[in-house]
């Protein structure tokens, strides 16, 4: 009786707190440092350990400045290194609701960006872009300049074709104009932090774990009435037997 009453109030007490306790849902988001190729003003980021290690802990005050007027509904957040790339983490938020988890991780994407060693980095990275955007901007029209006085040329017969193939010239510009064009749309779109994957957002709760719960409490319950039973039973044996050797 003793064990089966340990049981039912352990498990009792358990489904309660599990049907009453707040459902938390969870964000997980995979993202990255990037640092164009051929970067010359920026050597190397920080890695995502170190950049965890420059937020530090994320206690209540940190956790308004982030998430503002939303932060009473996040109930965990952290940054987690993934393991074999220095240059990727994941964010991971866990809210009590999920539909202000999107909003969430733009906050925190901002807070990131805001910091002083990423937002240093990706200024001198995007003046670094403004530069060889103007750079190449100039070839190209120095180059398209230099293609229409060939072609005028060529049309006027003044220039021998022989050893010149003005087809390679056209497409040397073409090749140019490409490369600008890329360049322009990375500098537009670019970002230090980038994300790897659409971030998943749980659509049923992962908290509380009602069937673990119920069954550690369960479990929990048996051995501690077990424990008590086998305390009831041997404690009155050992007390007498001491009773019997204090009288002699």
């Amino acid at each position: 009786m003793i064990v089966f009453a340990f049981f039912l109030i352990s498990v009792f007490s358990a489904t309660l707190l599990a049907y009453t306790s707040p459902k938390v849902y969870r964000l997980e988001a995979h993202m990255k440092l990037y640092l164009p190729k051929d970067a010359a003003t920026v050597k190397e980021l920080p890695t995502a350990k170190e950049l965890a290690t420059i937020i530090g802990t994320i206690d209540a005050e940190k956790q308004a400045m982030i998430f503002s007027k939303k932060a009473e509904e996040i109930t965990d957040f952290k940054i987690v290194e993934m393991k074999g790339a220095a240059d990727k983490f994941k964010i991971v938020i866990e809210a009590r609701s999920h539909e202000i988890l999107p909003e969430a991780l733009r906050n925190v994407v901002t807070y990131l960006e805001n910091m002083n060693v990423i937002k240093s980095s990706q200024e001198k990275i995007t003046r670094e872009l403004d530069q060889r955007i103007q750079d190449l901007k100039e070839a190209y029209a120095k180059s398209v300049s230099i293609n229409k006085e060939i072609e005028r040329k060529l049309h006027s017969s003044n220039l021998s074709s022989l050893g010149f193939n003005p087809v390679e010239v056209n497409q040397q510009v073409l090749d140019m104009k490409n490369g600008l064009y890329r360049l322009e749309q990375e500098r537009l779109h670019y970002r230090l932090i980038q994300p790897l994957d659409d971030p998943f957002v749980s659509k049923s709760p992962v908290k509380p774990n009602k069937t673990m719960m119920i069954t550690v409490a369960g479990l929990c319950g048996l051995l501690f009435g077990v424990f008590a039973v086998f305390i009831a039973e041997y404690s009155p044996g050992l007390k007498a037997n001491q009773r019997t050797k204090s009288s002699r």
